[in-house]
């Protein structure tokens, strides 16, 4: 195209667009069209006045165009053969150490190096020529890059091919030798077969995704040997679940072992886990009660020993649980389903889900729609009207489609209904938060929900509340198709099945409100969907009356089912099955329970929920799940409690409620006493099990008070009723063992004896009324055994436990129940003397615990350290270090007690010293009694730990003093690792936190360490020592990171990354360490811009610093800085947590507690609160300024408190 032609083309474009917008473009070309023009008369005058010059010029720039491309795609084939061959040659080493002995491979892979060396050869050749020369070379180069090209493909696919030659060959050979091995090679087949176990069968009505499902599929089929893992995440409703069903079913083949396990709470969670050793034959089908830790030990082994599986840990909420039961291994996948973002970082990959695209939606929709409703246009035209009212959320199109089959409402009904729901939301617009990430679909879910639950029958509905309140996943017929005989409760008029099925099933299922599962051989179950659940409980609250209702019949449908507490308070392992069926739901209500209290009118809660509570905190505490154990226990002992006081302050508290003691409150006070009594004795238990010595403050508090409740419920229980006096009575004695229990952990053994004196007088007196249960008086002299032995009284000792076995024996007990008793036998034997006796005891016990319990267990690892410490006894030193190396078993230290593992640490060094390996048992002895040695001060001042000779002839029983550190991935010490600040102290300090198993260990000086603030050692070196070998410089902080203003950036393993900032400086206060005067600033502008988390000494002036005791320049600069976490110490009383909001108020309170503008500030803050009140009225929106979302966790660590430091503080876990 000449110049002329396009000018005429653009004129004929300006005159068909004659708007003043294209005028005004068309001005604006004028100035580039100008330059062509003269570039075009330039290159036509060249052109006319030297024609053959022209020609010349264009033909040699073509040539070296052409031959540019030629060169470019030669050296693209280069670069690409040498990057196969990179990513493959690793691959042919492996096949080669495979089958070494194969000639076939070596063959095939010789002739792979000699085709892939003329490869390189030629590259050389070619990449040396002259740039001229080249362009006459290169065919000859290209044929020979050709040809070794394609020697290396055929050498390629050869090798390949003797690669699957051998691997058959090799599974033939090792096949018959397994054969020939294995007496019923049948079962080895039987444990290799397929699992599929998931609950839901397969949504044929699903659509949409696939690009999600690719990036599943790429993330999560086996390819390699690591091991995949992948977060679907998204908000409530977008179908993450469904998503996630869909990708197994498609997959199936791809996996040889598939589990489903619902990841919502721990016990859930570890239930579900524990089963998926059953369906891999792991226990013996006959054996009902194996213990649920051995079950999930059986099955985490069996995830490291075996491939190609996968798991869906579906609904997760906590990262710390997944952590828990994530697999140790470098193989098989792990899908997780979580609304959590920040669930993200457990895995490899992430894939979110969005709300459907409109075409995607729209089939969702239609496809849940009868095909008679509406006529093709209306379906058209008013489903596009109803996605735009739903946004996109399948969940909630899912619904509508249900609630206009049953209904049978018409399209343009159901968007009008929709439409009029607005009129009816100012409630739940006011209940809305506006800065959630899901706001935009908090209203649709309300609007269309309300539209899906309208014109149910009121019993359906009804139903449809007590279902919000059970555990959402596996809710069976038979627990909500029955009838109450309460009539206040009662919903269904004792037409039981035949109703519910009629007017309840067949309305929630075809309105998908329920989804219905029928098992094989089993009754049928329903689920529903959490956004359900949670806008179902959001309509409650707006009417407490309806709420309290459904939560009364709620418990009274679960305590059909639930099995009550024993009279005596004895183990209830015949009815784990029972209990397995309810102990989600009796969660749940519990979570609702705990987050109404909160409300302006919470539900109440009687004594049958209470009573329902703290059975389930026993079934908790039997199979060893302490935290929501201790959860639900707290809880009834705090109802408990509160109804007690209400009925003693002359209120009837249980005036309304279901349970048949409100009539007389007497006997209800009775019972509640009762009650508090038993729960805060399970509770008791699972301190003393689970935190060994460091826990037994807490547990000597909680075991104290229940004597003194049970000493007063035997004064309350009235005449009429003889069978309440006798089992309070029986439970007196009980309180008497138990606390006697306690103060042998303790060491108080002649305390002890007085009050298991005192519990078995009142066994024998109430023996004289009526038959006892024979554990009642084992358990009694079995702890008397121990006391027996604590006083040196050996041989009574021996007697005693002997009586206590004979009586256990009679007992048709769980294996525990017999362990417990038969292991006092062995210890006491032993103690006797009678060393290969009590020996032979202790192996049989360890093999029971084992099968049982599996290796992890804590009683498990308590028989392992005895048979170590039996055998080193003997001087069978060989035997001994086997045996203790069980102690430190991989999956199993981090459910021992830590002063346990210490004190295993320190057997360990004694056997290898014996053993002549003195270097490693002089390492792992001075770990552990320094460890005994930091902390024996703080936990039990009354020890004195600095006496050489107790530790050297006590160091067992001195390590029951140690208290426990959490786990965790970072640890942080804020300082104060000493008393003194001497080298010797600060080293036994260092050893013991390189001891512990965390990831990475930070630690700052305090105003006690003294050695490290070179300034105090320079002012006052008679205060403390520093010479050869004890300096500063000669501390080994081993992996332990020391910070002193200065700043480090932590890698995990789980691909996040942290940086902390650490300064040791508070104000003046005495004459210590790393302090400064009023009148100098050291902190402005000190903390880098890029801190996360923050370790200082002292805290912040006006938060956790006991009344303003705190550093006013410290908290200008956390206001500057805004990092994420603070943590600190220094001032004790303050120990706690609190969360900064970076807000106008908190600003003008920062700033009189910093005392920047006196009553100014005042005045600022009194404004700053009025007018946060008018702006919250108006607009019910927070202001989105930086530091509003988040803000900053502080923590005060103080692990001492108490006016003398008498106090343990527990340590603090915080996740960020």
């Amino acid at each position: 195209m000449t110049f002329e032609v396009f000018q005429q083309h653009l004129q004929d474009l300006q005159r068909r667009h004659t708007s003043r917008r294209s005028t005004r473009w068309f001005g604006r070309l004028a100035s580039v069209i100008e330059h062509l023009r003269a570039f075009s008369t330039a290159i036509s005058v060249f052109t006319q006045s030297n024609p053959e010059i022209t020609c010349l010029v264009w033909g040699t720039l073509k040539i070296i165009l052409d031959a540019a491309c030629v060169v470019s795609e030669t050296l693209e084939m280069v670069v690409d053969m040498y990057d196969k061959i990179t990513r493959a040659m690793p691959r042919f080493y492996e096949y080669m150490e495979l089958f070494p002995r194969r000639e076939g491979l070596q063959d095939a892979l010789f002739r792979i190096y000699c085709a892939y060396l003329d490869f390189s050869m030629s590259t050389v050749k070619f990449l040396n020529l002259h740039v001229f020369l080249s362009f006459v070379r290169l065919g000859f180069l290209q044929t020979a890059f050709k040809g070794a090209v394609s020697q290396i493909r055929d050498a390629s696919k050869e090798f390949d091919d003797e690669t699957k030659l051998a691997h058959t060959a090799s599974t033939i050979e090792n096949f018959s030798v397994l054969k020939g091995a294995l007496r019923q090679p049948s079962l080895l087949l039987e444990r290799s077969s397929t699992v599929f176990s998931v609950p839901w069968q397969k949504n044929a009505k699903f659509c949409g995704r696939q690009s999600e499902l690719a990036q599943l599929r790429k993330s999560l089929i086996p390819s390699s040997s690591t091991q995949k893992s992948c977060v679907l995440h998204g908000m409530a409703g977008i179908g993450k679940s469904q998503t996630a069903l869909q990708f197994v079913y498609l997959s199936r083949n791809d996996f040889s072992h598939i589990f489903w396990l619902p990841a919502e709470d721990e016990t859930v969670f570890t239930e579900a886990f524990g089963k998926v050793s059953g369906l891999l034959n792991l226990v013996d089908p006959s054996t009902q009660n194996v213990d649920l830790a051995r079950r999930v030990e059986l099955v985490r082994i069996w995830l490291c020993q075996n491939t190609s599986w996968l798991m869906i840990f579906d609904n997760a909420e906590a990262s710390n649980l997944l952590n828990k039961y994530w697999p140790a291994c470098d193989h098989g996948s792990i899908l997780i389903t979580t609304q959590d973002r920040k669930m993200t970082h457990r895995s490899l990959s992430e894939v979110e889900l969005l709300a459907l695209g409109e075409e995607d939606a729209s089939d969702l929709f239609l496809r849940h729609l009868p095909k008679d409703l509406g006529l093709r246009e209306e379906r058209k035209k008013y489903s596009r009207d109803i996605l735009k009212e739903v946004r996109g959320v399948p969940l909630l199109l899912v619904g509508l489609a249900g609630y206009m089959a049953d209904s049978q409402a018409s399209f343009s009904d159901t968007l009008q209904e929709m439409r009029d729901a607005w009129s009816r939301s100012d409630s739940i617009i006011i209940g809305l938060n506006p800065d959630s990430a899901t706001f935009q679909y908090q209203l649709p879910i309300h609007m269309a929900f309300d539209v899906s639950v309208s014109r149910l029958p009121p019993v359906a509905l009804s139903v449809l509340y007590i279902m919000s309140m059970l555990s959402p996943d596996s809710i069976h017929e038979g627990l909500v198709a029955v009838d109450l005989p309460d009539e206040r409760l009662g919903f269904l008029g004792f037409q039981g099945q035949a109703r519910f099925r009629r007017e309840v099933r067949s309305h929630l299922v075809t309105r998908h409100l329920v989804e219905v599962h029928q098992p094989e051989n089993a009754a049928p179950f329903y689920s529903l969907h959490r956004q359900l659940q949670w806008k179902l409980l959001q309509d409650q609250d707006r009417d407490p009356l309806v709420r309290q209702v459904t939560f009364d019949r709620t418990v009274a449908l679960i305590r059909r089912e639930f099995p009550r507490l024993s009279e005596f308070m004895i183990p209830m392992f015949s009815e784990w099955g029972s209990y397995q069926q309810s102990i989600a739901h009796v969660l749940r209500l519990q979570e609702i329970y705990e987050a109404s209290r909160s409300k302006t009118r919470p539900i109440s809660g009687g004594l049958d929920f209470a009573e329902l509570l703290a059975s389930a905190g026993n079934y908790l505490y039997e199979v060893r799940i302490e935290g929501p154990g201790l959860a639900v226990l707290t809880t009834s002992a705090e109802i408990c409690g509160e109804l007690r006081s209400a009925l003693q302050g002359g209120k009837d508290a249980l005036d309304g409620s279901s349970t048949s003691t409100a009539t007389d409150s007497a006997a209800a006070l009775a019972s509640l006493v009762k009650l508090e009594a038993t729960a805060l004795t399970i509770s008791w238990g699972i301190v003393s099990n689970n935190h060994g010595l460091s826990g037994g403050r807490k547990a000597m508090e909680l075991i104290t008070r229940v004597l003194h409740l049970r000493q007063e419920h035997v004064k309350m229980v009235v005449a009429p009723a003889p069978d309440e006096g006798f089992y309070s009575r029986i439970l007196l004695s009980n309180a008497y063992n138990d606390n006697a229990c306690q103060l042998i952990h303790m060491h108080k053994h002649d305390e002890a004896e007085s009050l298991l004196e005192k519990s078995l007088a009142l066994k024998d007196e109430l023996s004289l009324e009526r038959d006892i249960p024979a554990f009642e008086y084992a358990e009694s002299k079995n702890n008397l055994a121990f006391v027996r032995m604590g006083q040196n009284r050996v041989e009574e000792a021996v007697t005693v436990n002997e009586e206590a076995v004979r009586l256990i024996k009679e007992e048709d007990g769980h294996a525990n129940d017999h362990t417990r008793f038969i292991f006092c036998h062995g210890v006491c034997l032993v103690n006797a003397g009678r060393m290969e006796e009590g020996l032979e005891i202790l192996r049989e016990v360890y093999k029971v615990r084992v099968a049982t319990f599996g290796r992890s267990n804590s009683l498990t690892l308590d028989s392992t350290f005895a048979v170590a410490l039996v055998l080193h006894r003997l001087g069978r030193s060989e035997e001994a270090s086997d045996a203790v190396a069980d102690c430190f078993f991989d999956q199993g230290t981090t459910l021992w007690p830590r002063e346990c593992r210490a004190r295993a640490t320190y057997l360990r060094s004694v056997i290898l010293r014996s053993l002549g390996e003195e270097e490693k048992a002089d390492e792992l002895g001075a770990s552990s009694i320094a460890e005994l040695r930091s902390l024996l001060s703080e936990s039990s001042p009354h020890i004195p730990q600095d006496s050489d000779d107790l530790v050297a002839s006590h160091p067992f029983l001195l390590f029951d003093y140690i208290p426990a550190v959490p786990d965790g991935d970072l640890l942080l010490h804020a300082g104060d690792l000493t008393n003194t600040g001497s080298f010797e102290e600060l080293q036994a300090q260092i050893d013991w936190l390189k001891s512990l198993p965390h990831e990475h260990k930070v630690v700052i000086a305090g105003n006690h360490d003294l050695l490290l603030d070179p300034a105090y050692v320079d002012r006052f070196p008679d205060r403390i020592y520093e010479g050869d070998g004890t300096s500063r410089s000669d501390l080994d902080w081993g992996g332990v990171i020391y910070l002193n203003d200065s700043s480090a950036r932590l890698q995990f393993r789980n691909g996040r990354s942290l940086t902390v900032y650490g300064s040791p400086w508070t104000p003046l206060c005495g004459s210590f360490a790393f302090q400064y005067p009023d009148v100098r600033t050291v902190w402005p502008n000190k903390i880098p811009p890029d801190t996360e988390v923050l370790l200082t000494h002292g805290p912040p002036r006006g938060h956790l610093d006991e009344g303003g005791k705190g550093c006013p320049q410290l908290l200008r600069e956390i206001w500057r800085a805004r990092p994420r976490l603070v943590v600190f110490g220094h001032i004790h009383p303050g120990h706690g947590t609190e969360h900064l909001e970076y807000n106008g108020v908190l600003r003008a309170y920062d700033g009189v507690m910093a005392g920047d503008k006196g009553l100014l500030a005042v005045f600022l803050m009194a404004c700053q609160l009025v007018g946060g009140w008018l702006w919250s009225a108006l607009t019910l929106r927070q202001t989105k300024r930086r530091g509003t979302l988040g803000g900053t966790t502080l923590v005060n660590a103080a692990a001492v408190g108490g006016r003398m430091n008498e106090v343990q503080q527990p340590a603090i876990v915080v996740s960020i």
